[in-house]
C-alpha cells in the first residue's frame, strides 16, 4: 500500500495525532483523500465516545466524504445518512451536522465528543467552531479538519497561528504539486487558468492570502 499514498499523505497518517489536525491547502492536492483513511482509525479509537461529522451542509458532507468512502470501503462499512441526523460507520453510530449559519451551534451545544471530523471548516461560523472546541472533552479527543485557505484574517488562520495553541495543533500544508497522481495536463490547465489571480495563490499554492 506504500505506493497508494503520496509522500505527504503518508506523513499525515504517521503524524496527525494532536487534538487538532488541520489539512489545509490547494484543490486536488490529496488532503481530503487521506482523511478517508484517518477516519476508520478514529472510529476505532473512540468506539465508546460520541463521534460527529460536520460539513457546510449535509449534502456537501455526503458528497465530499461519505460517498467517496463508500466507494473505497463499501456500503457495509459506510452507511447512508439517516433522518438527516446520523450515519453508521463500521457499526458505530455517528452524528451528522450541517454548519451553515450561526444557529448551527445549537446542534452540538451540550454534546460531549471523542471525535469531530470537519469538512471545509473555513465555511463554518466562528461561534460553531468555538463551541466545538469545548465539546472535545474526552480523554484523547481529536478533531480532524480539511479546508482550502481564505484570508489571513480568517478566524481559523488566527487559531492556527496563535503561539499558545501550537502544542495542540498538527497543521499540514498542501500545494497542488503534492499530488503526483493528478494528471500533468490537469495541473498545467489549472495553473494557466488561475495564473495572476488570488485563486492561484490559494487553490494552487495553498496560501492564506487576501
Amino acid at each position: 500500500m506504500s505506493d497508494y499514498f503520496t509522500p505527504k499523505q503518508r506523513e499525515v497518517i504517521r503524524e496527525a495525532n494532536k487534538p487538532f489536525n488541520f489539512l489545509c491547502g490547494a484543490v486536488r492536492s490529496g488532503k481530503t483523500f487521506i482523511s478517508y483513511f484517518l477516519i476508520p482509525l478514529r472510529i476505532k479509537q473512540h468506539q465508546a465516545n460520541e463521534c460527529y461529522f460536520v460539513g457546510k451542509t449535509l449534502t456537501t458532507l455526503d458528497r465530499n466524504i461519505f460517498e467517496p468512502m463508500r466507494k473505497i470501503f463499501g456500503e457495509d462499512a459506510v452507511g447512508k445518512v439517516i433522518d438527516k441526523r446520523y450515519i453508521y460507520l463500521w457499526g458505530k453510530k455517528c452524528w451528522c451536522v450541517g454548519a451553515n449559519d450561526d444557529r448551527a451551534v445549537t446542534k452540538i451545544q451540550g454534546g460531549s465528543a471523542g471525535y469531530f471530523y470537519c469538512d471545509e471548516i473555513v465555511t463554518y461560523p466562528q461561534n460553531f467552531f468555538e463551541m466545538l472546541i469545548s465539546r472535545l472533552d474526552k480523554a484523547g479527543s481529536i478533531c480532524d479538519a480539511t479546508c482550502n485557505p481564505e484570508s489571513p484574517s480568517h478566524y481559523i488562520k488566527q487559531f492556527l497561528d496563535k503561539p499558545e495553541n501550537q502544542k495542540y495543533i498538527y497543521h499540514k500544508h498542501f500545494t497542488i504539486f503534492d499530488n503526483p497522481k493528478l494528471p500533468q495536463e490537469i495541473v498545467e490547465r489549472l495553473c494557466d487558468l488561475y495564473k495572476g489571480t488570488i485563486f492561484y495563490d490559494r487553490w494552487i499554492l495553498g496560501n492564506w492570502v487576501r
